[in-house]
């Protein structure tokens, strides 16, 4: 888990969000920062999208794109959409998916579903 002096940096955390680690970091074209992390929510282990420090929402792990390219073959955040590359988007799912498992926890994705 990040250290309080660490996580302190990320702002608009959702209340019931704890930040484990940052999975990813990249620039975008645009110049904007992001950051992958992996969170424990109330239910699982999650990512969550940062621009420039600040939390987006979207869906728990990276989506597939209709029409994938070389540059990005998934997305995360609700808007803007974010692009990651194929191993990018492995490496996320890794993580969260991989910490689910060592914790025994049934991860589900709910994320865009009406209930």
């Amino acid at each position: 888990m990040l250290n309080s002096s660490d996580d302190s940096t990320l702002l608009d955390i959702p209340k019931d969000m704890m930040i484990e680690k940052i999975i990813l970091s990249k620039t975008l074209q645009s110049k904007v920062f992001i950051e992958v992390a992996l969170v424990k929510t109330k239910k699982q282990y999650e990512a969550a999208l940062f621009f420039n420090k600040r939390y987006k929402g979207g869906p728990p792990v990276p989506r597939a794109l209709e029409n994938p390219s070389e540059k990005a073959s998934h997305w995360m955040c609700a808007r803007p959409k974010v692009g990651f590359t194929e191993e990018e988007a492995e490496k996320i799912f890794d993580e969260v998916l991989s910490e689910n498992r060592v914790k025994q926890i049934f991860f589900k994705d709910n994320w865009g579903q009406e209930y």
